[in-house]
């Protein structure tokens, strides 16, 4: 298993520990209905990723990277922040993610309402996530 598979499994693992979502997937691609996909749910997806060739981040013998991870946090007639909040918690508290980054934070989100009564709505938590594997050795 590649370093990027392990780093969105263990991303999968801690939002798993969070008490008020019911469900985690990693990458889904096809289409789901919303109304009957069980609420609130979290998906994460890989973004784009950039080579660190120098600066603080940057090891000899290494290939090192600064990478886009997305967890998308889907909610029914119910307030989002105290999702946020705890999915924040969590992943601050693994921010390493069982030694297989460098370093992860949060650094953005984005909010958006797919249902016109405004009952189901989703949040776009965008993390960089700094890991590095040996030269050649994903």
């Amino acid at each position: 298993m590649s370093k990027r598979s392990q780093i969105l499994e263990e991303i999968k693992t801690t939002l798993s520990n969070v008490s008020l979502l019911k469900s985690v997937e990693i990458e889904r691609l096809d289409a789901i209905n919303l109304t009957k996909q069980p609420l609130p749910c979290a998906f994460v997806y890989s973004g784009n990723d950039r080579r660190i060739d120098a600066g603080d981040n940057a090891v000899i013998g290494f290939e090192n990277w600064d990478w886009d991870i997305f967890i998308e946090v889907w909610a029914k007639n119910q307030d989002l922040e105290p999702i946020v909040e705890e999915i924040h918690k969590k992943m601050y508290d693994n921010y390493k993610l069982n030694g297989l980054a460098e370093y992860s934070a949060r650094y953005g989100s984005e909010t958006f309402v797919v249902d016109p009564t405004r009952a189901v709505k989703g949040i776009l938590l965008k993390y960089k996530v700094i890991f590095r594997h040996p030269l050649g050795r994903p």
